[in-house]
């Protein structure tokens, strides 16, 4: 790392005419590397005229379309760390840029905003050269950074991944040989970028045991060209799985007699599906291939059958061979739905689910795990026959799991009425008791699933002692319910909007499945803003649009959804109207005439 920093150094001390590339593969923490170590180092160097200190400023040409939009992000950056109005700004900096520079890129630029900005001050960094717009010609951009470095000797630094760039035909002759002078190859040592991102991202107990796998990450990592997105991405997702699922395992010393085995397999599975998820490899097109692996194992490595295939279903084919060879040669391939179908945004992620499908690949080591029988102890009939003593020790014991929150919601109304039994024969004070139940379940908020038909199962005679109590216990359980009934809508919410961001058909799919009847039951647009939705419309084709159309004229039935939706869907409707170009007569505009049509009668039926 001290290399690179010291040639960056190097390059801002001396004067210089031309730009250097930082050149590396997608993902492997370019951008990372300039924010936390060369942007320090910059704000401490001096300009070689004067006190003056060079001022860092980074923008990304994700997207960008040609160099205004490019001329308008650097004054953004150069003023987004001052006191003044950066919104107002934003609004009219297009409009500044284009008074100023016009079209003509190879104008002056010391007029630029009113001479605001001194190019010859500041180390600008243009990250993402290779994943600009289309539209935005390599030619016109290499004769921009030619012009900032030869007029002004502005320090420029390129982030990109110089073999895509090489893609481009004229690529040595309009910028390698005119305009920069240095290639700084980087390569991240991996070993160092882990530390970093474990350190900066985990804590406690959950650090420690990412550190206790770093050697099988960093193989599966660096097998994928030490992608460090897909390194972020797992231990961000993973999180849950360990929290939820891991620390109970490892915790539990009787449940499973393979316990390593089983907290191996759930996690190794967690960190290839990630990696091969974040890559883009793993996607809808083999999605059902990887999951058919698992029912017929022995077709990976048989040599494929002489049948007729389409193109893709022999792309999808090759695929799981090559997820099964790169991943699961030596190790028994064991698929768990409920993780992948939550990796790839297709189910919120289900805890009781995975529980089940662990029981199916492991033997269970007891017929009953601890709690279990500890219950089955504490029934009224099972427990007539102990002493005082018996009974108080297993009394104590089932209340440390309630102040760990190691029982299902419903548990804690069965165990405050087992604790109590034959009258509080201990005396609890019933009110501090309480409190400690609801204590518990509290700490034990990460173990819980939404249980739709949990008030079902709180019964008790009317003869019940402690009804009080009984009945408070019910309501908190209840409210705590409501709670995860609103987190899980809103994951599940979240996952649906990123489906119709990413794949229509993917969501078309979903929405005439709805197995759990969530489309039919549950408003989840509101989760948003009109914005976001518009924006996402602004991206769809036409036949996608209809698709969306057809999703909202299917949500007329719940006057719930209906309500719950209507302030979002009007203002939706504003904007897609808004735009001056919806008055042309084309094909567009009668699809988004169609979709207005349905928002309207939507928005009707409430009022």
């Amino acid at each position: 790392m001290d290399k690179y920093i010291k040639m960056v150094e190097e390059y801002i001390s001396i004067k210089t005419n031309y730009a250097i590339i930082l050149s590396g593969s997608y993902g492997v923490g370019k951008t990372h590397f300039f924010e936390k170590h060369i942007t320090h180092l910059v704000e401490q160097m001096p300009v070689s005229e004067g006190n003056a200190m060079y001022k860092p400023i980074h923008v990304s040409l994700f997207g960008l379309k040609d160099i205004e939009e490019l001329q308008t992000q650097i004054l953004y950056r150069q003023f987004e760390s001052q006191d003044r109005n950066v919104s107002a700004l934003m609004g009219v900096g297009r409009a500044v840029v284009k008074k100023v520079i016009g079209d003509d890129v190879c104008r002056d630029l010391e007029g630029v905003a009113g001479g605001l900005i001194d190019f010859s001050k500041i180390v600008l960094c243009i990250d993402d050269i290779d994943r600009k717009d289309e539209v935005f010609q390599y030619s016109t951009l290499f004769g921009y950074i030619n012009m900032l470095v030869e007029k002004y000797g502005t320090k420029v630094l390129l982030i990109a991944d110089e073999n895509k760039l090489l893609e481009y035909p004229k690529y040595k002759e309009e910028l390698k040989e005119k305009v920069v002078g240095v290639t700084i190859k980087y390569k991240p040592d991996i070993q160092e970028a882990f530390n970093s991102i474990i350190d900066e991202r985990t804590e406690g107990y959950y650090r420690k045991y990412l550190y206790n796998e770093k050697k099988l990450i960093l193989k599966v990592i660096e097998g994928r060209g030490s992608n460090l997105r897909h390194l972020v991405f797992f231990v961000e997702w993973f999180k849950r799985i360990y929290e939820r699922f891991v620390v109970s395992m490892l915790e539990d010393n009787n449940q499973y007699e393979l316990k390593d085995e089983v907290v191996l397999s759930v996690f190794y599975f967690s960190l290839v599906v990630c990696v091969e998820f974040k890559s883009g490899d793993l996607n809808a097109k083999n999605y059902d291939k990887i999951r058919d692996a698992a029912k017929e194992p022995k077709l990976i490595w048989a040599p494929a059958a002489k049948v007729n295939r389409t193109e893709e279903q022999k792309e999808a084919n090759e695929y799981r061979e090559k997820f099964m060879n790169a991943y699961y040669t030596s190790a028994e391939y064991l698929f768990f739905d409920s993780i992948f179908n939550n990796i790839i945004g297709e189910d919120a992620l289900n805890i009781k689910k995975l529980k089940k499908e662990v029981s199916g690949y492991f033997p269970v080591g007891k017929e009953y795990s601890d709690l279990e029988l500890l219950f089955k102890d504490l029934d009224y009939m099972d427990c007539l026959n102990l002493s005082l003593k018996e009974f108080r020790l297993k009394v104590t014991k089932m209340l440390g799991y309630i102040d760990r929150g190691e029982l299902d919601l419903i548990d804690y109304f069965k165990a405050f009425k087992l604790i109590t039994n034959f009258n509080n024969i201990y005396g609890f004070d019933l009110k501090k008791l309480v409190k400690r139940i609801k204590r518990g379940i509290k700490v034990g908020a990460n173990n819980y699933s939404y249980e739709s038909n949990l008030h079902v199962n709180f019964r008790y005679s009317s003869y019940a002692a402690f009804q009080p109590e009984l009945q408070e216990i019910i309501r908190f359980c209840l409210e705590f319910n409501k709670e995860l009934k609103e987190i899980e809508q809103r994951e599940k919410s979240e996952m649906l909007f990123t489906i119709l961001k990413r794949d229509v058909v993917n969501f078309k799919r979903l929405m005439e499945e709805d197995d759990d009847n969530f489309f039919s039951n549950n408003p989840f647009l509101n989760h948003f803003t009109a914005y976001q939705i518009y924006q996402v419309i602004n991206k769809m084709n036409n036949e996608d649009v209809i698709v969306f159309r057809q999703f909202i004229t299917g949500r007329f039935t719940y006057t719930e959804i209906r309500k719950s939706e209507r302030e979002v869907l009007q203002e939706l409707k504003h904007l897609i109207n808004k735009p001056k170009r919806r008055k042309v007569k084309n094909i567009r505009n009668f699809v988004l005439d169609e979709l207005v049509i349905e928002l309207t009668n939507f928005i009707d039926t409430v009022d």
